[in-house]
C-alpha cells in the first residue's frame, strides 16, 4: 500500500482580515521534503493567487531564522522583531508587482 504524504503547507487570507494586504500565515514544509524548492513553489502560488484573486502585495510574520528565505522571494522587513508563540518573528510584506 502506498502512503500519501503532505509536504508543505501554508495559509492565506484575504486583504482586510489580519493586514490591509493579503497574509501569508502557517507556512510549512515537512522535514522530509526541506531544502527541495517545495516551499519556493508554495510561496509563488500563493502570491500569483494573491495577486489574481485581490492585486494585493501580502503581508507576513515572519520567523527572524527565515528572514532570508522570504527576502529571497521579494519581501521586505517593516518593523522590529517581536515575540509570537515565545519565537522572534519579524513583519514582512511583499508588493503585488514582485514577479517572485
Amino acid at each position: 500500500m502506498r502512503v500519501k504524504k503532505l509536504c508543505g503547507y501554508l495559509r492565506v487570507l484575504p486583504p482586510s482580515i489580519t493586514y490591509d494586504t493579503a497574509a501569508i500565515g502557517r507556512v510549512v514544509i515537512d522535514a522530509d521534503f526541506r531544502g527541495k524548492g517545495i516551499g519556493k513553489q508554495l510561496m509563488q502560488a500563493a502570491m500569483e493567487k494573491i495577486r489574481t484573486t485581490w492585486k494585493s502585495g501580502a503581508t507576513l510574520s515572519a520567523q527572524i531564522q527565515t528572514i532570508d528565505f522570504y527576502e529571497r522571494l521579494g519581501f521586505m522587513t517593516v518593523d522590529e522583531p517581536y515575540d509570537e508563540a515565545f519565537t522572534p518573528h519579524i513583519k514582512m510584506v511583499c508588493n503585488p508587482e514582485i514577479s517572485l
